[in-house]
């Protein structure tokens, strides 16, 4: 019969497990550098006019939902406006969708399956009127090369 350290196998259980939450946030890390934008001011994200990539996750036990749009002072806080609903994308485990918009700082609700939700992932909020929170965004001039 075999002995093994007892200190061993907890070597093993301990790297292992370092390993996984290594890969983990890997997984949890670059994909919210690579969609939060160019770096900024600090507060809210900073985008180019190039494009403003907003994206919208259920909760894993939600299902998921029909629709989603965005809204926002970009284009008049409509809620169903189809050149602003957002495609599914099983990649990013959420609704996205990029917008193409002049310089400006500009405010923001999703809005799933006819309800008003605020972004969890907005680094800047406001005020709403009704008492919840807008995310807010900038778009910043292109710089030249």
């Amino acid at each position: 019969m075999t002995r093994t350290r007892p200190n061993a196998a907890k070597l093993c259980i301990f790297t292992g497990m370092r390993l996984l939450l290594t890969h983990a946030c890997l997984a949890l890390c670059i994909p919210g550098l690579l969609l939060s934008g160019c770096s900024g001011s600090g507060t809210g994200r900073v985008f180019t006019p190039a494009g403003a990539r907003l994206i919208w996750r259920p909760l894993a036990t939600d299902p998921r939902p029909a629709n989603v749009f965005v809204s926002g002072s970009f284009n008049g806080w409509h809620m169903s406006n189809p050149s602003f609903k957002c495609s599914w994308n099983a990649l990013e485990g959420g609704f996205s969708i990029t917008l193409t918009l002049p310089p400006g700082r500009y405010e923001y609700k999703f809005v799933v399956d006819g309800r008003w939700v605020h972004d969890p992932d907005a680094r800047e909020t406001a005020p709403d009127p009704l008492g919840g929170k807008l995310g807010v965004f900038y778009v910043k001039p292109a710089t030249a090369p």
